[in-house]
């Protein structure tokens, strides 16, 4: 009974492999006739060349050369005189605490090329040139004096020069109120409340109004990324010039608690007006309270940069990897045995009730 179960088994395979057989036959033909037909047809729709009687050609006349037409040139069109959009949302901030205002709009949707000239009048007949060339969509001036009504007028300028219309804002600055007598010490915060400031007694030689804000320059970070900044120290006098110079260091204290997420070893850096950074030395991180201090000799603007936290080596996971494919082929394995036997189990029972 055993052998006619298994010569019965063989006998199933061997029709299996037939059918193998043929399927892999029906394909090469059907490949070939797939590749084959289209160059068949290709043949057929070829016109057949039959032997054309000739005669003998009648002399033929000399061809009378042809005019040859002259190019003339093409005048270069001219350029274009269309002027660009009005900025919108043109808006002047005055700063509640300082001279200060902070201007901003919405750039213009000719993108490539783009600049704007930004001017400024007492009477809205006499007009100064603030800045002009900006790309950025904002700017700060911090040139204004105490107590003024200002007015800005804006306009974007594109590549071939041409200027739109402008777009119009005005504040009046706060009055001068000192907050740093030189004679006691100053505590400072910005808008954002991540950056405050220590002044010691004695840092400048006149009573001024002191502010911390937060500064439109990009940094070039190099290998690191911006975190927190940059800010800059502002101090006026009640002529409203700015007090550059510092008689003693003042401290910066950056809460990073929140800026720290994904990055790690906090630096404190100087940021000139093109964007270079320097390192400030001595800067020194509280891992507790998520706290950067640092000293600045003199007044400028300071930024927060921080490294990437790298991610967790592969090599953490390899053994957990290769385990679970080691155990993905065990299953496998064991299932196609089971699947096996199974089938085996059919085949006795089915043809051979054993």
């Amino acid at each position: 009974m055993a052998h006619e179960y298994y010569f019965r088994h063989h006998l199933v395979e061997a029709h299996r492999n037939r059918f193998r057989l043929l399927l892999a036959v029906m394909t090469i033909v059907v490949g070939a006739v797939v590749f084959l037909v289209p160059s068949l047809l290709s043949v057929a729709a070829t016109p057949s060349s039959k032997p054309v009687a000739t005669s003998t050609p009648a002399p033929t006349p000399a061809a009378t050369p042809k005019p040859v037409a002259t190019k003339l040139p093409v005048a270069a069109p001219a350029a274009s005189t269309a002027a660009p959009a009005t900025p919108g949302n043109f808006q002047a901030l005055v700063a509640s605490d300082n001279a200060l205002v902070m201007l901003s709009w919405a750039a213009t949707s000719e993108v490539v090329g783009m600049s704007y000239k930004l001017e400024r009048s007492f009477d809205r007949i006499n007009w100064t040139v603030v800045a002009s060339g900006l790309t950025a969509s904002n700017f700060r001036d911090d040139t204004v004096a105490f107590g003024i009504h200002y007015y800005y007028r804006l306009s974007a300028v594109n590549l071939a020069g041409n200027a739109s219309a402008f777009a119009l804002a005005d504040g009046v600055t706060a009055e001068f109120a000192a907050n740093s007598q030189g004679v006691a010490q100053g505590n400072y915060m910005s808008d954002d409340q991540v950056a405050s400031l220590d002044m010691p007694a004695g840092a400048l030689n006149e009573p001024a109004n002191c502010s911390v804000v937060a500064v439109s320059v990009h940094p070039r970070p190099g290998d690191f990324t911006l975190v927190a900044g940059p800010y800059a120290l502002v101090c006026k006098n009640e002529s409203g010039n700015l007090e550059t110079e510092l008689n003693k260091p003042v401290t910066w204290h950056v809460d990073l608690s929140t800026k720290l997420k994904g990055f790690a070893d906090p630096r404190a850096v100087t940021v000139d007006t093109a964007g270079g950074t320097a390192s400030i030395e001595g800067a020194a991180f509280d891992a507790k309270t998520q706290v950067l201090t640092f000293n600045q000799p003199t007044e400028g603007t300071v930024a927060v940069l921080a490294a990437v936290k790298r991610g967790t080596s592969l090599s953490v996971f390899a053994f957990p990897l290769v385990l679970g494919v080691l155990l993905a082929a065990g299953f496998i394995v064991v299932l196609r045995q089971s699947q096996k036997r199974n089938y085996n189990d059919y085949l006795r029972r089915k043809y051979y009730d054993v």
